[in-house]
């Protein structure tokens, strides 16, 4: 659930729990996106929350083999947040130093090469914008 929706669920149950007490409260609108070209592609705008991209991640390349467990955390470093890379055969991820939120995903920054760019797919997977590489959550075991 993101934040957005689980503040209107917090507004729906704090009203519930005012009328059921015999208080009353008013409606109050809920702002929408009226972009049309979001509204009708399902479409999101602007960078997706920390919350919805830290964790374990598992990258592997779509064409031959290599995988790789990341963990992109929630510390700021600068105008990125760190990441940490375990057995990775993945050369292009290897080499990662951080991540930043992207409009509709991230980048994974690395040194001495251009950052891969991520976007979101379904909530716990990501497709590399070239389409080389696939992120999916990772089980925490």
């Amino acid at each position: 659930m993101t934040l957005y929706g689980l503040s209107r669920l917090v507004i729906a149950l704090v009203l519930a729990a005012g009328a059921g007490a015999g208080c009353r409260a008013e409606t109050l609108p809920m702002p929408i996106d009226t972009n049309p070209e979001a509204m009708n592609q399902g479409a999101r705008t602007g960078s997706l929350s920390i919350d919805e991209v830290f964790g374990l991640w598992a990258i592997t390349a779509v064409r031959g083999t290599g995988t790789c467990r990341i963990t992109l955390n929630r510390i700021p470093s600068g105008d990125h947040y760190g990441v940490l890379v375990g057995r990775c055969s993945v050369k292009d991820a290897q080499g990662a130093t951080g991540w930043r939120p992207t409009e509709n995903g991230f980048e994974l920054l690395r040194a001495g090469a251009p950052p891969l760019r991520f976007r979101q797919v379904s909530v716990d997977e990501f497709e590399s914008l070239d389409r080389l590489f696939r992120l999916t959550r990772a089980p925490t075991v």
